[in-house]
């Protein structure tokens, strides 16, 4: 087998997303946990020992030059993904996964985009929903007037209330 992708995590905590990352790359027999990183200690080391990962870091920059990284996956709250973004960038992994949204204002946007391209780093910004019929069927309602006017939307997809994403109309 060809050699592994080397993945760190950044923000382990929180709403738990990184598990669902993690859980991935678990099973993906081309991908290996090598480190993660969050600013809580207890949510890191929960995760590192759910995870089996030796290498835990309180700071992001710290990590991406020790570990050195082939994929970055940002899962930190969302007020530093911009940041933690152009920071991994800077690093040159391969690749780098960011949850949503990429940045709090277009101007972080530009930055982060800027970051990438100067690295040519492949760069995906999580919005898994985006295409999912029962968000593009709503969509389409709400901009046919279907829907009245309509200023938000959730919409749930299981039985777990914190399974839900907002709409962008």
């Amino acid at each position: 087998m060809a050699e592994k992708y080397r993945v760190a995590l950044i923000g382990v905590g929180g709403m738990g997303i990184a598990y669902y990352h993690a859980n991935c790359f678990v099973a993906d027999e081309r991908a290996e946990l090598v480190a993660c990183c969050d600013i809580n200690r207890e949510a890191l080391d929960k995760f590192g020992d759910q995870f089996d990962i030796a290498d835990r870091y309180e700071d992001a920059d710290a990590m991406l030059g020790t570990v050195s990284p082939d994929v970055v996956v940002i899962g930190a709250n969302e007020t530093a993904h911009a940041p933690l973004t152009i920071l991994a960038a800077k690093h040159a992994p391969k690749a780098i996964l960011c949850e949503k949204p990429m940045g709090l204002t277009v101007d972080e946007c530009i930055r982060a985009i800027a970051a990438i391209a100067t690295t040519g780093v492949l760069y995906m910004p999580a919005f898994p929903k985006r295409y999912c019929a029962v968000h593009a069927e709503t969509r389409r309602l709400a901009h046919e007037g279907e829907l009245g006017r309509v200023a938000s939307a959730r919409i749930r997809q299981s039985r777990s209330p914190s399974s839900s994403h907002r709409l962008s109309f």
